[in-house]
């Protein structure tokens, strides 16, 4: 008999159900999930049903990710959750493999999560493609705080729950988003953020947020989020910094703490600025998780990113892909002036060949042509390779980020 399987969006009828798999999954009771989808909306849930009944269900909220200035229209997944007795079955592949479809409709770019099973991705073709990194510092390395300028003062300000009506247009509002945008366009793999996500850093369920702001309030050159975790922590919940003074002033911020609160931890990447900039040693890693990307529209996502802006370069680019076949096929990629052509009648570039994983990996800047040519997921010649990571050269890729 024929598995018949129906795809969808969320429903009424599907609370219980939605419920009971977050349980079975995450260890989330049907409070937190009623807060989680409070948050989040309804609207971004998707679905699988077998003979009406709901087996499998995700969350796919729209955001965008910056690569070489430039934001890429991307979808955030979370939430996948598959009841325990249809685990096994490809439910999840099944799932994802609509999303996909559905998200390359929608002009997302590309799909990122964080998995906790790479292989079930894999098959759909997504893959590591950049770090989130949790650091921790004794506060104490900032004994000597850095000079701080006398332009560069540290003041608190009151941030009101950018989800809240008309929030998002205050000055308060506009300055940070201003300043998160300088930071995030200089970096890569940091997210565009929608409300969801702001309200995640700055109005986080029952954790007290105290923000500063670095410079002048009207136009600051950099902020800080602490959350008073513990009695002994402060966590850094998000932070930006745009200039050498800012980070300085931010750690000598952090520095005015450390009578009373012995360590400090915040997000970064794998080039992380606070951590190259503290005075002393002593910080380290208390976790580490890679992201995973997968490319629904490989055309859009190829123009839509930044490139070097002085880099003048042509690749041809043999992308296989089973899942989407429209993904699939050549793409002759033309960049100058930091930004890309796709010209496919031209013939006499250099060529690689690669699937559409190799390709996320490639396209983020996380793994470099000639690693994935090592891992047999790329054939093409040493020229080839060396543009290719020319073109997708920029700082390693991380995001502030999770859901």
């Amino acid at each position: 008999m024929i598995d018949a399987l129906e795809y969808g969006k969320f429903g009424d009828g599907d609370r219980d159900a939605h419920d009971s798999m977050m349980r079975q999954s995450f260890g989330t009771t049907a409070e937190r999930n009623a807060e989680i989808r409070g948050a989040t909306g309804t609207a971004e849930i998707r679905v699988l049903r077998r003979r009406g009944r709901t087996i499998a269900a995700l969350t796919c909220l729209p955001c965008g990710q910056y690569f070489g200035g430039h934001s890429v229209p991307t979808g955030f997944i979370a939430g996948v959750a598959v009841e325990p007795d249809q685990r096994g079955r490809g439910r999840a592949t099944e799932l994802l493999r609509h999303v996909l479809l559905e998200a390359r409709e929608r002009g997302q770019a590309q799909l990122i999560l964080y998995a906790t099973n790479y292989g079930v991705y894999r098959k759909v073709g997504f893959e590591r493609a950049g770090s989130r990194l949790f650091y921790s510092a004794p506060t104490g390395v900032l004994a000597s705080p850095p000079q701080r300028a006398a332009h560069f003062p540290v003041a608190h300000v009151q941030v009101p729950d950018p989800r809240s009506a008309g929030a998002a247009e205050l000055p308060v509002w506009q300055a940070i988003r201003s300043v998160y945008r300088r930071f995030a366009e200089a970096e890569a793999g940091l997210l565009d953020r929608s409300l969801y996500f702001w309200g995640e850093k700055f109005a986080p369920l029952r954790k007290p947020v105290d923000v500063h702001f670095i410079g002048d309030p009207a136009k600051p050159e950099g902020y800080i989020a602490i959350h008073h975790e513990r009695a002994d922590t402060l966590k850094i919940l998000d932070w930006a910094a745009t200039s050498g003074s800012a980070v300085a002033a931010l750690l000598g911020h952090l520095a005015g703490y450390r009578a009373n609160w012995p360590r400090f931890q915040w997000y970064g990447g794998p080039s992380d600025l606070l951590g190259m900039s503290l005075p002393e040693r002593g910080w380290q890693i208390d976790l580490a998780e890679d992201w995973m990307t997968r490319l629904t529209d490989v055309g859009t996502a190829l123009l839509a990113r930044g490139y070097p802006a002085r880099l003048t370069a042509r690749l041809s680019l043999e992308v296989n892909d089973p899942i989407v076949p429209a993904n699939a096929g050549r793409y002759v990629l033309t960049v100058a002036g930091g930004r890309a052509m796709l010209d496919d009648t031209i013939r006499d570039a250099p060529s690689i060949a690669l699937d559409v994983g190799a390709l996320a990996a490639l396209y983020t800047g996380h793994a470099p042509a000639r690693l994935l040519a090592r891992a047999g997921r790329i054939e093409g010649s040493l020229d080839a390779f060396e543009i290719a990571e020319s073109i997708f050269s920029g700082p390693r890729p991380w995001m502030l980020d999770i859901f």
